[in-house]
């Protein structure tokens, strides 16, 4: 009988000691699964530079007393591109497609580039200064989705942000957003499809913008009121820049099909249009007193301004 008793002791203890093993598995299971899950959030997280939740999810895989630590390459990866994050105040994750500098206080406006994951585009304001910076745009909050281009006005009073006006509408229609240099919205100016270059005239009286349909408009400025809009392109192309003269008389504009056009900025009117470029352009550049522009490619293109002629060709 008392053998009886140890025996049924003996197996009790074998079977909560069975029942133990199984629950701690299963724990450590369930653990790894977590890990895993939050690991993948914290990435998510990062992408969408929700840096608080990235901090939350890395402290939650921190272990605890006696438990076993489930953290590999993939957390210490993360936690270190967090750490170089944090490390400099001017380095950031995403890819800078464009900035411009409002020069009378030392700011840069930067659009960051996040592809494909286009939602998570933004636009940072970083003070020179103070290495002090801020996102004033998110493409998660609403257009311009897929911010191709800023400007800033010379008298540092507006922010211009061209882009697609509809997520996810590849070659839809387009917007600038006419904004204070705080963020806030002033007004938003329509365009027929994502606008690639905009500029403010140096007197802050008109903007302009350039589309990927070969589109050129012009607007006041102040109220963005539509003045005139014409057609730069009739055969495929692809539009990247757009300028205004020193003086705000001229405006011009130049794609990658060897084109570029003049127009007065007040009127609209055609001064001229080359479409017999011997080079594969990529900017151009007013010199500082007007009387030279400089497109830039594979080699040089220089013109007279007033005359808008050519000069020969400067080899590389």
């Amino acid at each position: 009988m008392v053998a009886f008793a140890f025996a049924l002791v003996g197996l009790s203890f074998l079977a909560s000691m069975v029942a133990w093993f199984r629950a701690e598995r299963l724990s450590e299971r369930l653990r790894v699964n977590l890990y895993e899950a939050e690991t993948v959030s914290a990435y998510e997280a990062w992408e969408s530079s929700d840096l608080a939740r990235v901090d939350e999810l890395l402290a939650r895989q921190m272990p605890g007393p006696g438990q076993k630590d489930l953290r590999g390459f993939e957390w210490y990866y993360l936690a270190n591109l967090h750490k170089g994050y944090d490390a400099h105040p001017l380095r950031f994750r995403k890819m800078i497609t464009t900035a411009a500098m409002d020069k009378r206080n030392g700011v840069v406006f930067a659009v960051l580039r996040n592809e494909p994951l286009l939602r998570n585009d933004e636009i940072v304001q970083v003070d020179l200064a103070t290495n002090q910076r801020k996102t004033i745009h998110r493409s998660s909050d609403g257009p311009p989705y897929q911010p191709q281009c800023v400007a800033v006005s010379t008298d540092g009073a507006m922010l211009a942000v061209g882009g697609q006006r509809d997520a996810g509408s590849v070659g839809g229609p387009g917007t600038i957003d006419v904004r204070q240099l705080n963020g806030q919205l002033r007004y938003a100016v329509p365009s027929s499809s994502l606008v690639q270059s905009v500029d403010f005239s140096p007197d802050c009286t008109r903007a302009a913008s350039l589309d990927a349909a070969g589109v050129v408009q012009a607007w006041g400025a102040a109220t963005g009121e539509l003045q005139w809009q014409r057609r730069f392109m009739d055969r495929a192309g692809a539009a990247t820049t757009l300028e205004f003269s020193p003086d705000g008389r001229m405006l011009a504009a130049l794609d990658t099909r060897r084109r570029v056009a003049f127009w007065d900025a007040s009127t609209g009117t055609l001064r001229k249009e080359i479409d017999d470029l011997d080079i594969w352009p990529l900017d151009l550049e007013f010199s500082p007193d007007g009387s030279k522009i400089v497109i830039v490619g594979e080699y040089l293109h220089i013109l007279d301004a007033p005359t808008l002629q050519l000069y020969p060709a400067v080899y590389s």
